[in-house]
């Protein structure tokens, strides 16, 4: 059991590379290509902006490879000056060998995966003209049903 705790909190490592990545190089490391992970650009670092107040959480990434180039296109929340923005937007200069990504424990990034993805079952399920989700029973309106009459019985 020690051991399984360990390996869910592993903080999860890039290769070591001398070269700078795009968005897309280091996302294509990541378990479901870094949904969920938090990204910065170096350049905000030269600028006097702490990783930890500005960044982007993905939400979601589309990866595609043409030869030997890493492409694609990447949505995520911005937190800036330590507020989270609350809107999801596209990542703009993801091409450019500046990106790199806060470092945290593989089971804060896969707890936030979770999340997401029960947000978005959540809003893609169907519902029928009464508002329930599809499929299930509907429930009787109040004061009716066996459990009402039986009561009214009693009370006569």
């Amino acid at each position: 059991v020690e051991t399984e705790a360990k390996a869910t909190d592993e903080l999860l490592e890039l290769p070591k590379q001398r070269k700078k990545l795009n968005l897309f190089e280091v996302c294509s490391y990541l378990p479901e290509y870094g949904v969920g992970s938090k990204v910065y650009r170096g350049n905000w670092i030269k600028n006097g902006y702490a990783p930890e107040d500005h960044h982007f959480e993905l939400t979601h990434v589309k990866i595609w490879r043409k030869e030997d180039l890493v492409r694609g296109t990447a949505w995520g929340v911005r937190t800036w000056k330590g507020e989270r923005m609350g809107k999801v937007e596209r990542l703009t200069s993801t091409l450019k060998k500046e990106w790199s990504r806060i470092v945290e424990p593989a089971s804060v990034v896969a707890k936030r995966s979770r999340e997401r993805k029960k947000a978005l079952h959540k809003a893609h399920t169907p519902k029928d003209k009464s508002g329930q989700a599809a499929g299930s029973a509907p429930q009787p309106a109040a004061g009716t049903g066996p459990q009402s009459e039986a009561a009214s019985q009693a009370s006569q």
